[in-house]
């Protein structure tokens, strides 16, 4: 089974789980300030400040140990590994809106956009291969799937129910959070930097969940800002954990 099948294998078990185990189990209205918390801290810390602008970019510099913990936060927001985000996010700006972009929603259509089965054309080690040298991001990646499941299945056997779905439920989310970003963000909005085949677009919708990132064709004028207006957290965050004094 290849890597993008296991990552969609994943994704659904997940949707299956949020909708399902409610019904097994006792819900409470203070689970959604606990499902909110996930999502700032696994896919904004984790996967924005992380995998995005840390990694993907080189926005920002910190130390090895908030490294760790980062791509350990990221593994677990359940978009498959840091190493596998940053080749594909780079080849995605290398790439943007043509048929070698690896997921634009104008060449590889909505549904593989939002499933994450990716084309990829002719990949190359050399994109990576600062983060190849990570050998922390190396490990996770090779034990990325087996990581998850065996939190499933720790979770099942211990019937531990209701932290599955609050897992489960994490995925889904960092899943919806992407789709805004992938899908939504390169198809409505405005473009204050026209490209030719560029599609990225600054979406004001969006922005009250993705709080930051919906300024989407700002980021692709400069991928390398780590502040994206003045209402982006995960740039405030960036500033109070950065050691590259910038």
């Amino acid at each position: 089974m290849n890597y993008a099948i296991k990552l969609v294998a994943l994704l659904i078990f997940a949707m299956l789980s949020a909708v399902i185990l409610p019904l097994f189990i006792n819900m409470h209205w203070w689970y959604a300030p606990i499902v909110i918390l996930a999502y700032l801290t696994f896919k904004g810390v984790g996967s924005e400040v992380g995998a995005h602008r840390l990694w993907s970019h080189k926005s920002f510099e910190t130390t090895r140990y908030r490294k760790k913990i980062i791509m350990v936060l990221q593994l677990l927001a359940g978009e498959g590994s840091c190493l596998s985000f940053v080749g594909i996010h780079r080849l995605h700006h290398q790439n943007s809106d043509t048929e070698k972009d690896p997921h634009s929603p104008h060449h590889n259509g909505i549904i593989r956009t939002m499933f994450y089965l990716h084309k990829i054309y002719g990949f190359d080690k050399k994109i990576i291969a600062d983060v190849l040298r990570e050998p922390w991001m190396l490990r996770l990646h090779k034990y990325y799937f087996q990581i998850h499941l065996a939190i499933i299945l720790a979770l099942i056997f211990t019937m531990s129910y209701t932290l599955l779905w609050f897992y489960s439920v994490n995925i889904v989310a960092t899943w919806v959070i992407n789709n805004l970003v992938n899908v939504v963000t390169h198809m409505y909005g405005s473009q204050p930097y026209p490209y030719n085949t560029d599609q990225s677009r600054n979406n004001w919708w969006v922005e009250p969940v993705l709080l930051g990132v919906g300024q989407h064709n700002l980021h692709h004028h400069d991928p390398s800002l780590t502040k994206l207006g003045k209402h982006d957290l995960w740039g405030y965050i960036i500033n109070r954990i950065r050691t590259d004094g910038k």
